[in-house]
């Protein structure tokens, strides 16, 4: 008879902890409580010799009262660091360290979550220090950027879609929003932070680059905060902040190189 189990644990960006086992009680390994979680599905785990990444799939149904559908779809779980180990339920010790990596985007749907693990060794291919771009590579607003940027409010007069939608009290210009931020305040996407794909004075419309996790309502609110397309030329006449600048605007091109114009 076999008395392996597998346990992970779990710890959000947030510094929330988590632990789970697939045993059908819980278990505690190494002064860890872990909780049963019967509705966890892991893929097979292959692990190679290489540094090459190792990746898992790991699904289950949200029947644990830590896990809930509102944190899974506003991103809580995005990003969290994992470790897997095998235990001996017998004796509630660890036999060996599976893998530990992060998790990818999490999915939800019907009940059940999906994502993507991946092993440690894929912070190997991440690029190490600053790629070199004729565009601004700062956020607007953030500590390297240094503009005092500052939120328009507003709220919900017509709901579009997840996707978009109007507030016919918003006056900015056309484009003002593109690239911006817009952070809910109320409603079932309080506290959710969307990225702003464009603003259409003409209609008072906001269209964001993903839908929302919840669907909007009239009289959501809202802090709108105004979006920038990274160049010199805007840096220098919208911002005046071109001492900030952290592009590379005079990085030769291929028009350079080849000493003309390339049809």
């Amino acid at each position: 008879m076999t008395a392996i189990a597998q346990c992970w644990k779990v710890t959000r960006t947030d510094a929330t902890v988590f632990a789970f086992t697939d045993h059908d009680v819980d278990l505690t390994v190494g002064g860890v409580l872990y909780e049963s979680a019967i509705g966890f599905v892991p893929s097979a785990i292959e692990r190679g010799t290489t540094l090459a990444a190792d990746n898992q799939e790991l699904s289950g149904l949200i029947d644990s009262d830590s896990i809930t559908a509102a944190d899974l779809r506003t991103g809580k779980w995005d990003g969290a660091r994992v470790e897997i180990i095998e235990v001996d339920w017998t004796t509630e010790t660890k036999l060996r360290t599976v893998v530990k990596g992060f998790l990818g985007q999490v999915e939800i749907a019907d009940n059940q979550y999906s994502a993507t693990l991946t092993s440690l060794e894929a912070e190997l291919a991440k690029p190490v220090g600053r790629t070199v771009a004729l565009r601004c590579d700062a956020d607007l607003g953030d500590t390297r950027c240094g503009y005092s940027l500052s939120a328009d409010t507003g709220s919900v007069t017509t709901v579009v879609s997840r996707l978009s939608f109007q507030d016919s009290a918003l006056t900015a210009a056309d484009g003002h929003y593109n690239g911006g931020k817009v952070t809910f305040t109320s409603g079932g996407n309080n506290g959710l932070t969307a990225d702003i794909k464009r603003y259409v004075a003409a209609t008072d419309t906001v269209e964001l680059f993903e839908p929302l996790p919840y669907d909007l309502q009239i009289g959501d609110t809202f802090n709108v905060y105004q979006g920038c397309d990274k160049t010199m030329e805007t840096c220098r006449d919208t911002f005046s902040n071109l001492d900030n600048f952290r592009g590379f605007p005079h990085l030769p091109g291929v028009k350079d190189m080849v000493g003309g114009s390339v049809s």
